[in-house]
């Protein structure tokens, strides 16, 4: 993961979010998303099971039906056991697969911006090679979840 990414999932979470102003907050129901990427996003690489909740406004059941469903995924790991609070963080396995879906998306945003700026068709290629370059190169740094 590089800041980059990070970013991205953190506007991505932020838009969410904005919709409660809009829209009543039960009408979207991804839980599990929104816990992946305030994980991934946030400077805190654990987070207690409750400061999920709080994160993405979801009542304490919901969050842990659902740590327990990406738990057996592969894709979060609980790292203490005991008390009524464990921490969770993400896996080696989430962290790859968030790491290809953000790097997609950014490619794919950095295709559609390219075509509406582009006089010609090889202004988009040169743009998107450094794109995906500049993706690449910040991808050779991948942190630690």
């Amino acid at each position: 993961m590089n800041k980059a990414t990070e970013c991205l999932a953190r506007q991505i979470l932020d838009e969410r979010e904005g919709r409660q102003w809009f829209f009543p907050q039960g009408a979207f129901g991804e839980s599990a998303w929104e816990m992946l990427l305030l994980l991934y996003s946030s400077e805190e690489k654990e987070q207690s099971l409750q400061a999920l909740c709080n994160g993405i406004l979801t009542p304490l059941s919901t969050a842990n039906r659902w740590i327990t469903y990406l738990e057996k995924e592969g894709l979060v790991t609980k790292v203490e056991f005991g008390g009524a609070n464990p921490r969770v963080r993400l896996t080696e396995k989430a962290c790859r697969a968030l790491d290809r879906y953000f790097v997609e998306r950014l490619q794919r945003t950095t295709i559609r911006d390219a075509d509406r700026r582009a006089d010609s068709g090889w202004k988009i290629i040169a743009l998107t090679a450094a794109a995906a370059a500049t993706i690449s190169a910040g991808l050779t740094y991948l942190g630690a979840c």
